[in-house]
């Protein structure tokens, strides 16, 4: 397949990808933290919120951003396969580095939920495994995925709150033996009240807060390294196998789609059903999307990336799939632009709805920041090889300045 149709297609996927990311973004910025996991938390728990909750939980929660790791670690080492032995690493390592500074001011002065840190310290990374068979990518891929659900498994569900949980069902009364887990991803009034006061309040202490906030996002980076390597690592393996780019057969593909959306599909639904049951019990639901649903987000993304290639293959031709690509072009700028939009329309700096709307309601914000990503993209990149924000990128990771080539590697 020539460069220029493999490259569509990825710029497809990644379209897709970070449209997707804002439909799971978007609970961050618009309710008390738990919620992101927890329905019972916040935002509704009328049938079409529940409806709403479980297709995410399914379909789009950490599939989405392992979309797009998987194509931001094939992307990297493109890049630095096409750089030559000369200098890869080098310019690898200065990317990532001016991706930690996008990152840090992301984090500091718009969301703290920020990923493009995580995604820059375990960059550095990718250069060790640039002589690795998708064999042995595929076992470190196993590896890292384990130790994941281990980690996170002890410290951020532990493992002793399952034997609780059961202890508590037999006698309610017990109830506290399950503070933390409820803290961590269920109603905790207080913590609530505080969120809400900070999130709805000024922008000064919200930032004074995030400055002085050191351990949350080392935290973050700690338990979650392994497996955004691993989702790196998989777009490694996808791009040297031919899986990513479109060369398989539709058959394959068909296949894969099928056996991508089954296999994961179906184990999630099932965590999801355990969840309802449970009453959305804290412990289960932190255990559900921490550890358990963990291999089974992996397969689900081999499914969607499957069935976006199919898609691609059939919609390429068309003016609206032209406007989903340039969203992938300029996927760093429709990032931090959704990212500000959901600041503004939710945080008391902006329109001050952080709170105010249920989980329905608030997929609404990521249809706006997909309309507006797919309006602006095409049109700029009409005459400019790149978003702005990755053309500044690649300006300051240069290790000295001279005139840029829109079209080089």
């Amino acid at each position: 397949m020539p460069e220029t149709e493999r490259c569509r297609e990825l710029d497809g996927i990644r379209g897709f990808a970070v449209m997707g990311i804002g439909f799971m973004n978007v609970f961050f910025f618009s309710m008390p933290g738990a919620a992101y996991y927890n329905p019972r938390v916040w935002g509704g728990t009328g049938m079409t919120d529940l409806v709403l909750w479980a297709l995410s939980f399914v379909f789009i929660e950490d599939k989405m951003r392992g979309l797009f790791l998987a194509l931001f670690g094939a992307g990297a080492m493109l890049a630095m396969e096409r750089a030559g032995a000369n200098g890869a690493v080098r310019a690898h390592v200065s990317r990532m580095a001016w991706l930690l500074m996008f990152g840090l001011f992301h984090g500091i002065l718009v969301a703290a939920n920020d990923v493009l840190r995580l995604y820059a310290v375990t960059g550095l990374l990718l250069p060790l495994f640039r002589r690795s068979s998708p064999g042995n990518l595929m076992l470190w891929i196993a590896l890292l995925a384990a130790i994941h659900m281990a980690a996170l498994g002890y410290v951020g569900v532990n493992w002793l709150n399952a034997y609780a949980y059961a202890y508590v069902k037999a006698h309610p009364a017990e109830a506290r033996l399950l503070a933390v887990p409820e803290r961590m991803f269920g109603s905790d009034p207080d913590m609530i009240e505080a969120q809400l006061a900070l999130y709805r309040g000024e922008y000064w202490p919200l930032l004074a807060r995030r400055l002085t906030n050191f351990s949350a996002p080392l935290l973050g980076l700690l338990a979650y390294l392994p497996i955004t390597l691993a989702g790196m690592l998989t777009g490694v393996v996808m791009l040297r196998t031919g899986f990513l780019t479109g060369t398989w057969s539709r058959a394959r593909y068909h296949r894969w789609a099928l056996g991508g959306f089954v296999l994961g599909g179906v184990p999630l639904a099932l965590l999801a059903c355990w969840a309802f049951a449970s009453g959305f019990a804290a412990i289960i639901v932190g255990a559900n999307a921490l550890v358990w649903s963990t291999p089974f987000d992996m397969v689900m993304v081999l499914g969607w990336v499957a069935a976006l290639i199919l898609l691609i293959q059939r919609i390429a031709h068309r003016a609206w799939y032209e406007r989903i690509a340039a969203v992938g072009r300029a996927s760093l700028t429709n990032y931090l632009g959704t990212s500000l939009l959901f600041g503004f329309a939710f945080y008391g700096w902006g329109l001050g709805l952080y709170g105010r709307i249920g989980r329905a309601e608030a997929y609404v914000f990521p249809l706006l920041a997909a309309l507006l990503a797919m309006l602006w993209s095409k049109p700029w990149l009409a005459t400019h090889y790149h978003g702005p924000l990755e053309r500044l990128w690649r300006l300051l990771a240069r290790p000295h300045f001279r005139p840029i080539d829109d079209r080089a590697a």
